[in-house]
């Protein structure tokens, strides 16, 4: 797991550009992964809140990143494949706004 972090203003000033520099070098993480044989996923659903006590005071946490390889479900605990094979409720106001 990786949290992404961006950091808005430091002793240099105000960039203006932080979260859009974060989402450059995600993104170069992500075709790095896929490269190497790596899964990513990315998400915004985590607890800010929650994480921005993991992090310097500084940092803004903006997206958790899953990275990894696709396990082998005959190896796996038959909870976790249940789970996995679920479908996935998406919040209503999500849509809305597509």
């Amino acid at each position: 797991m990786i949290l992404a972090c961006y950091i808005e203003e430091d002793e240099h000033g105000k960039n203006a550009y932080a979260q859009y520099d974060l989402g450059q070098a995600v993104s170069a993480l992500v075709y790095q992964a896929q490269i190497l044989g790596y899964y990513t996923h990315q998400m915004a659903g985590f607890d800010k809140e929650k994480a921005k006590k993991l992090v310097e005071k500084s940092h803004t946490p903006f997206v958790l990143i899953a990275l990894g390889k696709i396990g082998d479900y005959e190896k796996a605990d038959p909870k976790i494949v249940e789970m996995d094979k679920e479908k996935k409720e998406r919040k209503e106001e999500f849509y809305r706004l597509i």
